[in-house]
C-alpha cells in the first residue's frame, strides 16, 4: 500500500497527534527525521525535537494525551538510500534497527501501554551514519518529498 494511503489510514480518527521527531544531527543521515522540525503545529499537531533521547519526552507526551504518537527516525531496514517504510512498532524485533539508546519497540509499548495512543514508525533509509556528515543528497530529497506529503496527510485527515 502507498505511503500516503497508510498514512491517512492510521490518522483517520486521531484527535491529536504528537510527532516524535528522533535523531542525532551529528552522525549524518541520522539526524533526517530533525529536519522536520518546522512542520506545522496546530491545536491537534505536536512536534517534538526528541534528538538522540526520545525516552527523555515520555512524560511530555503523557501529559499532551495524544490519541496517535507517529516516531519519525532514521532506521536501517535495507532500503535503498532515502526510501521511506511505514513499520509497525511491535514487529521491530532487531536492537540495532534504530542506533539510539531505548528500542523503538520498547519506546512504542511504553506509549501505547502508559498513554493509550496507537503508534507507528515512520523509518527513513540512512545512506551514512558518519559521523561530522551532513545529510546526503538522497536523504535529503526524501525529507522534502515527507515534508510536503505529512502536511498534506494531516490537512487531508482534518489535523490541521
Amino acid at each position: 500500500m502507498p505511503l500516503e494511503r497508510r498514512l491517512k489510514d492510521f490518522l483517520r480518527r486521531a484527535e491529536r497527534l504528537v510527532v516524535m521527531l528522533i535523531g542525532n544531527e551529528m552522525r549524518g543521515d541520522d539526524g533526517a527525521a530533525l529536519t522536520l522540525r518546522d512542520l506545522p503545529r496546530g491545536e491537534r499537531v505536536v512536534v517534538i525535537d526528541c534528538g538522540p533521547v526520545p525516552e527523555n519526552f515520555t512524560g511530555v507526551v503523557r501529559r499532551l494525551k495524544p490519541t496517535h504518537v507517529l516516531l519519525v527516525d532514521a532506521v536501517d531496514f535495507g532500503g535503498e538510500n532515502g526510501e521511506i517504510e511505514i513499520f509497525d512498532p511491535h514487529q521491530l524485533a532487531m536492537p540495532s534497527f534504530s542506533s539510539h539508546r531505548m528500542s523503538l519497540r520498547l519506546l512504542s509499548r511504553y506509549l501505547e501501554s502508559e498513554v493509550g495512543a496507537r503508534v507507528i514508525l515512520l523509518g527513513i533509509q540512512p545512506k551514512s551514519l558518519e559521523l561530522g556528515e551532513g545529510l546526503s543528497p538522497e536523504v535529503k530529497l526524501s525529507v522534502d518529498v515527507l515534508r510536503n506529503l505529512l502536511i498534506k496527510v494531516f490537512e487531508e485527515v482534518g489535523l490541521l
